[in-house]
């Protein structure tokens, strides 16, 4: 996580959130970038996590996040 969050410019805490699938406050933004990280980096999310986290991106794509990310 800590590769993530350095490349993302972002805090462990946040990568956490993200990749948990338990966004809170992170602004969609951040989020899509810290997975696209992830993703490069090989990261395997369990398929809870990332199904929470589509759901949350899906719903907030009408509402964007005001989150500081």
């Amino acid at each position: 996580m800590q590769e993530v969050a350095d490349q993302a410019q972002v805090s462990i805490a946040t990568v956490s959130r993200v990749l948990s699938g338990t966004r809170g406050n992170v602004a969609l933004e951040t989020t899509r970038k810290a997975w696209k990280i992830a993703c490069g980096l090989g990261y395997q999310p369990c398929k809870s996590a990332m199904h929470v986290t589509v759901q949350d991106q899906s719903e907030n794509s009408a509402h964007p996040s005001e989150g500081n990310g």
